[in-house]
């Protein structure tokens, strides 16, 4: 049942499946303690609502997920340090049909790569408008589980801008006080 839902998106629009079949070149940046920056080739479809991004511990065995919303570079945290992940991205429409996988692409997480020394704020909930300055390093998630990145000015602390890191969880925003080297 879960390689049909990968198998097969938007079955009346073959061509649009046969485009978001073939839309990843999945690459995965330097990977640095405990995260790793993907990005990957957009869907050009109307019927696309975002991208899901899968990840394990062996190529094509995908024990995590994580929903990146309308976004073709995402960040993934929360990695074990000295470990290997392997990385898929699928394209998703509205009703939630997936394409097949994109290509797998593994990385080595560094063990450390760099310092930071600081605290984490907390900015607001799940749906606030925050506002930040710009460059700030803000997280997105709860229960340990966060996307993290870097942004400037106002904008909604929400699924829609930052993917859903754990689904059915109330999430908050947070904001890193300190600075890395």
């Amino acid at each position: 049942m879960g390689q049909q839902r990968h198998g097969v998106v938007f079955s009346a629009l073959t061509a649009w499946t046969r485009r978001a079949a073939l839309f990843a070149l999945l690459i995965a940046g330097p990977a640095v303690a405990g995260q790793v920056t993907l990005t990957w080739d957009p869907v050009a479809s109307p019927l696309l609502s975002g991208y899901r991004v899968h990840y394990g511990l062996a190529a094509g065995n995908y024990a995590w997920s994580v929903d990146a919303g309308n976004t073709t570079v995402f960040e993934v945290g929360n990695l074990t340090d000295g470990a290997t992940y392997h990385f898929a991205v699928t394209a998703y429409d509205g009703t939630g049909n997936e394409s097949a996988y994109s290509n797998d692409v593994g990385t080595l997480i560094s063990v450390v790569p760099y310092t930071a020394t600081g605290t984490w704020t907390k900015l607001g909930n799940e749906h606030d408008t925050v506002t930040v300055a710009p460059n700030t390093t803000v997280r997105y998630g709860a229960n340990g589980v966060y996307v993290i990145r870097v942004m400037s000015g106002t904008f909604v602390a929400d699924n829609t801008t930052f993917g859903d890191p754990i689904p059915g969880v109330p999430k908050e925003i947070d904001q890193f006080l300190g600075s890395a080297s």
